[in-house]
Formats: structure tokens, sequence, C-alpha cells
């Protein structure tokens, strides 16, 4: 199955095909218990290449501040607003919930930060300032983000926030995410840079990007992750390998090793399958009509778990880590992190920055690490800095994510 243009504009066709389900599909079914929901494009023509339950709807999380970028551009693209302007950071702005990159209300952010740090650290704080700036208000700006989601035919997608902050009225499918995506790459190529950067710096901060999908999968190229209790772990990744692009959505995943291992596991057989002069096969999915509220994925308690986790320090990223030292500010670790970066080969530099704060220490200092890493890449930075004599400690991930490890 591949696109339908109308107007320049992207419109994937799917046919809604009802699932045959065994006995213990049913069943999970009917406890609401669902598997996550993905689809595979060709990213050059819109071909739909997997899908399992593309059609079932989720709660967005922060794959919503895809649509609140594509708004903003297509905003710039009509002289609404400037790319280059400075955006007043509103009270309502300021108070968002964290994830946030802490701007100060009163004060301004020039509109590339706002979208870097809305798309790389998936900020909720500047993704309101862009939705003002455009529409004067949050609740305005979702209209014209519910407005391009139709104009895109995204037909069982509702938004309710700039965010993607849980709410009992927002929804999207795979499918739905997959059109956003197609259009964010063929609308605004010259844009797409920003969905692969690692970090920005707002101010004296450095946020770095949560997207650790980018370090792990061979060929990745950009997009955005989300996660919130309501919707699970969900994901957008591209990947370029061979000449062929594809566009991977997964939604509803009920942890994160689930959703990356989805990711990788689709996407490498997807690359790996022959390519046919016409639309290749589409795994069956069932319909669900655009007024059906998606299942929470999560339980509280299990919710609460991993986010209690997660404010202690518990999870600190995906794959291999190395930790350079630890500092009593964050300013010391941010420039020790520079320092090593620029004694490492261009090919060794692969990995995020982060820095972690202590939780066993009775005093609070600051780790600098690199994360996102494999065995190979640890082994490789620490006889570098070794030789230098630097200090290095590799961190398998099952010390790199655990608050009580000696590093820590």
């Amino acid at each position: 199955m591949r696109i339908c243009r109308a107007l320049s504009v992207p419109v994937l066709v799917l046919a809604m095909v009802v699932m045959t389900m065994g006995p213990g599909t049913s069943a999970a079914a009917a406890k609401g218990v669902h598997k996550p929901s993905y689809i595979v494009l060709d990213a050059s023509d819109g071909a739909v290449l997997d899908a399992y339950e593309a059609g079932r709807t989720w709660f967005p999380a922060s794959l919503a501040k895809l649509m609140t970028v594509y708004v903003f551009l297509n905003a710039a693209a009509e002289g609404v607003v400037s790319l280059d302007a400075p955006l007043e950071i509103s009270k309502a702005a300021a108070a968002q919930p964290a994830r946030k990159a802490y701007l100060q209300a009163g004060k301004t952010i020039k509109a590339r930060k706002a979208m870097l740090a809305t798309i790389i650290h998936s900020s909720n704080d500047a993704a309101v300032v862009l939705a003002e700036a455009v529409s004067g208000s949050e609740a305005a700006f979702v209209k014209r983000m519910n407005e391009a989601a139709k104009s895109l035919g995204m037909s069982a997608t509702n938004f309710t926030n700039a965010s993607g902050l849980p709410d009992p009225d927002a929804r999207v499918t795979a499918r739905d995410i997959a059109l956003l995506s197609l259009s964010l790459i063929e609308r605004f190529p010259d844009h797409l840079k920003m969905f692969s950067q690692r970090s920005v710096r707002i101010g004296k901060r450095r946020l770095a990007t949560g997207n650790g999908l980018l370090d792990v999968v061979p060929g990745a190229t950009g997009m955005k992750t989300g996660f919130t209790c309501w919707s699970g772990y969900n994901a957008v990744l591209t990947t370029k390998r061979k000449g062929r692009s594809l566009i991977t959505v997964i939604l509803g995943a009920p942890s994160r090793s689930v959703r990356n291992g989805r990711v990788i596991k689709v996407t490498n057989a997807t690359f790996k399958s022959a390519v046919e002069e016409e639309g290749q096969p589409v795994a069956e999915y069932a319909a669900y009509t655009p007024s059906e509220k998606p299942d929470r994925v999560l339980p509280d308690g299990k919710c609460n778990r991993i986010l209690n986790a997660s404010n202690t320090g518990g999870y600190v990223g995906s794959g291999w880590g190395v930790v350079f030292g630890a500092y009593a500010k964050q300013g010391q670790a941010w420039a020790r992190l520079a320092k090593v970066v620029r004694m490492l080969k261009p090919s060794q530099r692969r990995g995020h920055r982060k820095i972690v704060p202590s939780v066993r220490r009775p005093v609070r200092l600051y780790n600098a690490l690199l994360v996102g890493l494999r065995r190979k890449d640890v082994v490789s930075i620490c006889n570098t800095l070794k030789a230098k004599k630097e200090y290095c400690q590799g961190l398998p991930p099952k010390w790199l994510n655990n608050p009580r490890a000696v590093w820590r």
C-alpha cells in the first residue's frame, strides 16, 4: 500500500482489516491487555511495509510535540512567526511540569532554541512557548494542531495540549503518527537535523536528548520518543541503510526495553525484506473508531515505581555508559565532559552526554557520563583516555541504571 497525494499533502491510505484472533489473543483483549502497535513506512514514497494494530488508539505523550513543531514551522513558512525572533515566556509556559527546560517567565528564548528544546529534550515549557507564539494561547494553538491533523488525514487523532501531557480526550494511532512524521520529512527537509541532535544548550544548562534509540539502532537518523504512565513508551525512529530510508512508529509499549526491542526488531526485519515494485503486504490489524478512548498502559502502582526510580536517578540511559568523574558543581561536570570529548577520536563520540546527580554520597556530586554506547565503544574510549592518564570507568547497563551502584 502506498501514499496517495492530493495538493502535495501525503495521505496514508490503509485498509482497516479486522484481525483474526485466536483464543489467547481474545482473552488478552478482553482484559484490556494489548501488545504495542507499530507501523513501518518507506520514507521515500510512503509505502506501508509492515504494521500491527496501526489503527489502535493510544495516548500521544511527547509525540504530540512533533505536531507542535510541525504547526510552528508551517506558521513560520506563512510569515506568522520568525525562526530567528525572541519568543516571550509566559507564566503559563514557565509553570509547565517537568520534563522542562526551566524557562523563566518574563524572559525570552529564540524560536530555534525553543524548537530544539521541544524536540531534543522534550521540554514541556518550550512547547507551550511555541504554541503561544503562534496562536496567543495554548488552547487556540490546539485548534491549529487538530486542523493540521485533519488536513494530513490523521483521522483518529485528537490533540488536547501542545506537550502531550496526559488528558483523557487525547488520542493518536501509529498510522496517524507515521503520516505526521512523513509530512515533516517531506515538507521541512531543511529542519530535520534537529531530530538527531543529542543535546541543546539553554542558558547555562545543556539539555540532553531522551532518545537513546539514536545511539543503539544502526543507521538511525532522528525523530522522537515519549512516555507517560497513560501512554506507555512510544517512539518514532527514522533510519537509513544502503540508500533505503524507513520510518518506524511504535505506541503503547509497557517498558522502555520492550519499545526499543520492538523498534530494532521490526526495523531490521524490514531492511532485510525484499523490495518489490508494488506495495508489499501489510500485517493485519484491527479497526478502531476515532471516538474510542485508549486504555492506560501502565497501572498506577507500577507507574509510580518507575517515576520514583527516575526521580532518584535510577534510570540513566540505554546501552553501556562511561563515567569520567564526579564534581561539586554541574558546570564543572559539563566542562569535564567537553574536555574529554575533545580528546576522543570522531568515531568515539557516538554516545550522548549526561550529568547524573549522586544519590548515595553524603554530599551531592554530579557525575559526568557518556551513555547510549556499545561495549566495544567503552573499551575504545577508556583505552584512549587511560593512555593519556585520564580517569575512565566503563558501566554495563545493570550498573549504569542501578542507583545503588558504587559509582553513584
